[in-house]
């Protein structure tokens, strides 16, 4: 599930959030989010619930380095009407990846292989994974693939934006 295009103003409000600490970006950004989710609930576009939403983990250097997790900020804004549980602590690295905007799209993936551990069973949950921008699909990827070798049954990706 994308809500938008990464396109100008929103190409703008990500960078600010993600680049310049600017966190009262992220409400505006899960309310695009939200939106998106509420138009896929249409009973032909029906998907299983979530009940468990985690938000893509960045690595101990990167996390320093910014001091946040843009991905978390933006899922601690989703409103609460959904029934599901927000876990930061169920996705982690396992190491740190040099930025995928930095390397060209054939190389993604490998700079992310298995980059991801799952803390604990999901045996047969609904599990989204939330993160801001989507340009190859490499780490929401290689995320879902942890989730699914830990049991879970369903794996949706939100994303805010992604590369046209």
């Amino acid at each position: 599930m994308v809500a938008l295009d990464y396109a100008f103003p929103w190409d703008q409000c990500l960078q600010a959030l993600k680049f310049r600490a600017r966190l009262e970006m992220a409400p505006l950004l899960a309310q695009s989010l939200e939106a998106a989710l509420s138009r896929a609930q249409a009973p032909r576009l029906a998907l299983p619930a979530a009940t468990l939403v985690l938000p893509i983990p960045l690595s101990a250097q990167r996390l320093r380095e910014r001091g946040f997790n843009q991905s978390l900020e933006i899922t601690r804004h989703l409103p609460g009407r959904r029934q599901y549980r927000v876990c930061a602590r169920t996705l982690v690295r396992t190491r740190h990846t040099q930025r995928q905007s930095e390397l060209p799209l054939a190389e993604r993936l490998a700079n992310l292989r298995r980059a991801f551990a799952v803390t604990r069973p999901l045996d047969g949950q609904h599990v989204a994974i939330v993160d801001d921008v989507m340009t190859s699909g490499a780490t929401l990827f290689e995320a879902a693939a942890a989730l699914h070798r830990a049991g879970a049954a369903t794996v949706q990706a939100w994303v805010v934006a992604r590369t046209p």
